[in-house]
């Protein structure tokens, strides 16, 4: 049995793709502060309805002291020779948690002679090491996962309707000024045959104290696990400043934890004859891809770039 020891950020796609990945996983066990540990249990609940990975035995947290490197090598390096003495394999995933929690797993890992393995989102490659830290493989990540898998991911619920009722069917609401723009983005998007996912009107929620945080997204793409997000606005002829800043908050807000905490690329999409009176260097500074005029025709290629 492999298990696969991951330390425990706040992006948690980092930790599920080496098993969307690979099979050779068939336990998981992470490693988390007081402060990521919430990440953790949402990560095993997330996995427990994961169609892909419902069979993996999440292991208890490993709960530990971020800055204490010396204390966390230990405990690492004990936690792991336990599983060697049981005869099952170890391997470690450095991607997430802080820098010294990070230093403490690389000398664990040397400690007990067990590989490594981090996430490079940035490339789109798992890198393997081993114990010494000379490397290994370079494998180019491809997983195809589904918009409510990335959504469980989060610690979100996905819906076509807003009662969130599996019997209910996709939401019907009246006719609206931007429907005719969001389905010709939605037919674009899945005519270009290069999204393992594409949803419209999705429903979003999220448990908080004391009830639920919902939301609504006019367009949702999954393609090698990532996620890009679109805004569909066509009811005025010119977006002035004050309703720009409006449309792009609601798509920012979507990063903050209050709101979703969904670590995606976000576009706000208007019609091709809105005018823009107002400066986009505030779209550019909140990371929103504003998308207009002769961009439609190439929507596919630009929701490709937001979601790598």
């Amino acid at each position: 049995m492999t298990i696969l020891l991951s330390l425990t950020g706040e992006q948690a796609i980092p930790n599920l793709i080496p098993f969307w990945q690979a099979r050779e996983y068939l336990s998981a066990a992470f490693v988390v502060s007081e402060r990521t540990e919430p990440i953790a249990w949402q990560l095993s609940r997330a996995i427990k309805v994961d169609p892909d990975l419902h069979q993996l035995q999440v292991l208890p947290p490993i709960t530990v002291q971020p800055y204490d490197l010396q204390t966390v090598r230990g405990i690492l390096t004990r936690w792991i020779t336990q599983r060697q003495q049981a005869g099952q394999n170890v391997v470690m995933n450095i991607t997430g948690g802080t820098k010294v929690m990070t230093m403490a797993a690389v000398q664990a890992v040397h400690d007990t002679g067990v590989p490594m393995l981090y996430v490079c989102t940035e490339e789109n490659q798992i890198i393997t090491y081993r114990s010494d830290g000379t490397e290994i493989s370079r494998e180019a990540i491809r997983v195809n996962i589904t918009a409510a898998q990335y959504m469980a991911a989060h610690g979100l619920e996905i819906s076509d309707n807003p009662q969130f009722d599996p019997a209910a069917g996709p939401e019907s609401h009246p006719p609206k000024a931007g429907d005719d723009l969001e389905q010709e983005v939605f037919q674009k998007l899945c005519d270009a045959h290069c999204f393992d996912d594409v949803r419209k009107n999705v429903f979003i929620r999220k448990p908080v104290p004391g009830g639920w945080v919902r939301n609504e997204l006019d367009i949702m793409v999954v393609r090698n696990g990532r996620m890009a997000v679109g805004s569909c606005k066509s009811r005025k002829k010119t977006v002035s400043s004050f309703d720009l800043n409006r449309y792009l908050y609601e798509l920012f807000s979507l990063s903050s934890r209050e709101s979703a905490g969904i670590y995606c690329g976000k576009a706000l999409i208007l019609a091709s004859d809105v005018a823009v009176h107002t400066s986009l260097d505030r779209a550019r500074t909140m990371k929103v891809r504003v998308i207009r005029g002769a961009d439609l025709e190439r929507i596919a290629e630009i929701f490709m770039e937001i979601s790598q």
